[in-house]
């Protein structure tokens, strides 16, 4: 599956990705030390606790990982769908180079005809 990826044409995708893991790392261990935190509304007497907004971060990021597993064919389904494409592309060829080879024994056969005006 590494023969699909291009290091220079996904560079930048597979750094965002990198960029994306790690921030999601960071992120989960500074919201399991504090998955809530007080509201604006938050007094001595009566706490208001909310969820840690950078739940909405780790989620966003989680979507953008989640898109590069697909498309780096990093899940169990992604694999199986370029295992797929590349037998496609591995029969495809094999069909093009019988394919060829018959057309050439087919030539090698025909009768050769020969242009009698180019003759004289």
């Amino acid at each position: 599956m590494a023969a699909a990826v291009d290091a220079d044409a996904d560079h930048e995708a597979l750094r965002h990705w990198i960029y994306a893991v790690d921030e999601r790392e960071r992120l989960s261990e500074l919201t399991s030390a504090q998955p809530l935190i007080p509201g604006i509304r938050h007094t001595k007497d009566r706490p208001h606790l909310i969820l840690n907004p950078l739940f909405r971060r780790i989620r966003e990021l989680t979507a953008d990982i989640e898109k590069a597993q697909e498309a780096f064919g990093m899940t169990p389904l992604s694999r199986f769908r370029l295992q797929l494409s590349y037998a496609d592309a591995g029969q495809s060829l094999a069909d093009l180079r019988r394919r060829a080879e018959s057309d050439r024994q087919e030539q090698r056969r025909a009768p050769k005809v020969l242009d009698l005006e180019a003759l004289e």
